[in-house]
């Protein structure tokens, strides 16, 4: 992340700078997991809901830009291993990107959710919805040119998941995924 920001200082395109910002972005989600790892008082587990706010937080610093960006986590009492919680770290850092970025053009009270319940038994559920602008007509997340929902359909398929998106007074993606890989 230091030496994408230390190379980042070399340029000039807005284009190019925001993939550089995106990609730091993606580095520090999946090194806070590790970072709560070695925080928590044994190696085996995360506090799931104190990471999804410290990354919501980095990810709104990063992104919102001059708007203050309000967001609402609510998260069940959740062990996830590793290998689940970093995929779920960056779809939580893609969609709240693409949110900041898109969704809040002329929005007086800009609004966040994020919510990871447990669906059922052996099922989780991640939430992550706005009061933003909607998501374009048609929209297909197969479809989707952009890395970042490429990133998303991708981890979706190695968490073993399914995600419904929808254009309600906002946006709302809504990922189910097994508790246990």
């Amino acid at each position: 992340s230091s030496l994408l920001s230390l190379q980042s200082a070399y340029v000039d395109e807005k284009k190019y700078l925001d993939m550089f910002s995106e990609s730091q972005s993606r580095i520090r989600s999946m090194a806070l997991v590790h970072e709560k790892l070695y925080q928590s008082k044994d190696f085996a587990h995360i506090d799931v809901k104190d990471y999804i706010q410290t990354l919501a937080g980095y990810v709104n610093n990063t992104f919102a830009g001059s708007m203050p960006v309000n967001s609402v986590v609510t998260v069940d009492d959740i062990d996830l291993d590793i290998d689940t919680l970093v995929p779920c770290g960056l779809i939580i850092n893609e969609l709240l990107t693409n949110a900041l970025i898109h969704a809040f053009e002329g929005q007086d009270k800009p609004e966040i959710r994020i919510e990871m319940l447990r669906a059922d038994k052996n099922n989780i559920s991640l939430t992550i919805s706005d009061n933003g602008k909607g998501l374009p007509d048609g929209f297909d997340i197969s479809k989707s040119t952009g890395l970042g929902l490429k990133l998303v359909e991708a981890l979706i398929i190695q968490i073993r998941g399914t995600l419904e998106a929808k254009s309600e007074n906002g946006t709302t993606f809504k990922l189910i995924f097994p508790e246990k890989p």
